[in-house]
């Protein structure tokens, strides 16, 4: 329900002296989030309609007659501005002579006396009510002076828009916390799902994903998926635990995203939801995926599109699809992962947008099709970009930088730019691979060791094998490149054996570490150790169509006859 008409120009008029400016700009900033800036009567928003020769006597009739309710800040500052003067004789008239005191709200900074106060009016103090909570205060007060609901403001937002601003996002991010200690559990959830827009919004445009995850764990009492959401509905329940999920995955906790997205499922299937169910558990995909268990990932894939396809639900069928699509790309399966991804896009009805056009591009990249990766991905670019999907759009960066590394640097700006806005650590760890293979293209193996190293140590504590393994393989190039071809085996090893490990089958990541381990022996004049790593890379490469099967066979070719 929207708020009641207002029946003059300003919602809300703030009188104030500069020494409080920096408290007053956040609450200005709290009231325009519900309002806009045209309905608070604040000067900075209206800078050119002030600017006015006979502001003197205009100003105080605004105050006077065209606000629903003037909020002033008190203290012996504004006392002794000018201006403060003349705005206090018009509220003064308004509130007090006129008797109007419900459009009046005080607020305190210290003890000084006020012509015309006698001491015993209500006041707010402001050293103990933050910004953010004025902000509710004076929301509750206008509700009540319209005769609604005390708390209908709180998670109103004109015309649907949510809040960008990194201060109107700190003051609901206190107010959720507030709400939910008051015991108002489900009002302060649907000031995160309403007003913020869940992670949608939160997260996928606005890349905040700590704050997400400061706010969901609120409503965790032990930090687990089961302890989370008590006194909520199930069904709020459920979409707590899986947007929950989404932000912890997105600031690299895996284990508990995965936790969440497999709570959410079994709920959604207590409550007969089947594609919600289907979507907690493509949810999980990513995360396994991620972890490098692409075993377990297709198992939740194959479960998820039977589910969809028992729903009969289009979009759940095309996702599932296109998840499947992604597993045997990375596994190797280079003919089954084109046919899904076709599939996916006839359910969709046009070419993948989004991360599944990402995730189709980047097998075309990896199969040598540099420029059909390059033309559909500037395509997705951009659909992206007027959807204003900001992660999206970093993972076209991504995949944009790889199809040239030397020329990458402005999609390793924009990258990174997304990664520290964000703390997102997928994205992080990719900024970190591309940074590396633009310093090789560019024969700076030194620099590329560093962000392979910074890269792989972050990996490796938060558990994502497959990039882990790519790390390591570019590291292993760039020590190669720096004549230390014992460390570069090292890399190179440990980056086939997590690719070949039980449950990962990362088809790519064997093929370039094998390939390298082979280098690496050649280097050493180790033909007997090279010969049976190139021979495996080979394989593999010939398996998969990767386009430097060539290199393979040619590098056993140049090694000397094995004896016997």
């Amino acid at each position: 329900m929207s708020p009641a008409p207002p029946t003059r120009r300003f919602r809300v008029a703030l009188s104030f002296p500069g020494y409080h400016r920096p408290y007053v700009e956040r609450v200005a900033q709290g009231l325009a989030a519900r309002f806009g800036q045209e309905r608070i009567l604040y000067d900075r928003y209206h800078t050119a309609e002030f600017a006015n020769p006979d502001l003197a006597f205009a100003l105080p009739q605004l105050y006077r007659a065209e606000a629903d309710l003037t909020v002033v800040m008190l203290s012996g500052h504004y006392l002794a501005r000018e201006w403060c003067g003349l705005e206090w004789r018009a509220i003064f008239a308004s509130g007090v002579k006129e008797r109007n005191p419900e459009r009046l709200m005080l607020f305190r900074a210290d003890d000084v006396e006020i012509p015309g106060l006698h001491g015993l009016e209500g006041f707010v103090p402001m050293d103990v009510f933050s910004p953010e909570a004025a902000v509710t205060l004076i929301l509750q007060r206008l509700a009540i002076n319209d005769g609604v609901a005390r708390d209908q403001y709180l998670a109103w937002s004109p015309s649907g828009v949510k809040p960008t601003d990194a201060a109107v996002l700190d003051h609901y991010e206190t107010l959720i916390s507030n709400t939910r200690q008051a015991g108002r559990v489900e009002e302060a959830f649907d000031l995160f799902w309403d007003a913020l827009g869940g992670f949608p919004h939160l997260g996928q445009k606005l890349g905040e994903y700590a704050r997400g995850v400061r706010i969901l764990n609120g409503f965790a009492s032990a930090l687990t998926p089961e302890s989370a959401g008590a006194g909520l509905p199930l069904r709020q329940r459920a979409r707590l635990v899986t947007a929950w999920g989404l932000f912890r995955w997105s600031v690299g906790d895996l284990s508990g995203a995965r936790a969440c997205h497999l709570y959410g499922s079994a709920i959604r299937e207590t409550l007969g939801e089947s594609e919600n169910q289907a979507i907690c558990l493509r949810n999980a995909v990513v995360v396994e995926i991620d972890r490098g268990d692409l075993t377990a990932a297709r198992g939740l894939a194959v479960r998820s599109l039977a589910i969809s396809e028992g729903a009969e639900a289009r979009s759940g069928r095309k996702d599932s699809t296109a998840y499947l699509a992604t597993i045997n790309g990375i596994t190797g399966n280079v003919a089954e992962a084109m046919t899904l991804f076709g599939r996916a896009a006839k359910l969709q009805g046009g070419p993948l947008q989004g991360a599944w056009g990402v995730r189709e591009a980047d097998l075309m990249l990896a199969t040598g099709d540099s420029d059909g990766a390059l033309m559909r991905t500037k395509g997705n670019l951009d659909h992206c970009q007027k959807k204003d999907w900001g992660r999206d759009v970093a993972l076209c960066q991504d995949l944009l930088g790889r199809t040239d590394p030397a020329a990458a640097q402005p999609q390793l700006d924009a990258l990174r730019a997304w990664a520290i806005r964000s703390s997102d650590v997928w994205m992080v760890l990719a900024a970190h691979r591309l940074a590396a293979l633009h310093a090789l293209a560019n024969g700076d193996p030194g620099a590329a060791q560093y962000e392979a190293d910074v890269g792989i140590a972050i990996a490796d504590a938060h558990g994502y094998g497959l990039r882990a393994i790519d790390l390591r393989v570019v590291a292993a190039r760039a020590l190669l490149d720096s004549g230390l071809s014992k460390r570069a085996l090292t890399f190179a090893r440990e980056a086939v054996d997590a690719a070949t490990a039980s449950g990962c089958g990362y088809a790519w990541g064997e093929a370039e570490a094998e390939h390298l381990c082979g280098l690496a022996h050649e280097a050493l004049e180790e033909p007997e150790h090279a010969h049976p790593r190139f021979a495996a890379a080979s394989a593999v490469r010939h398996r998969i169509g990767h386009p430097g099967a060539g290199d393979s066979d040619q590098a056993i070719a140049r090694l000397p006859p094995r004896e016997g």
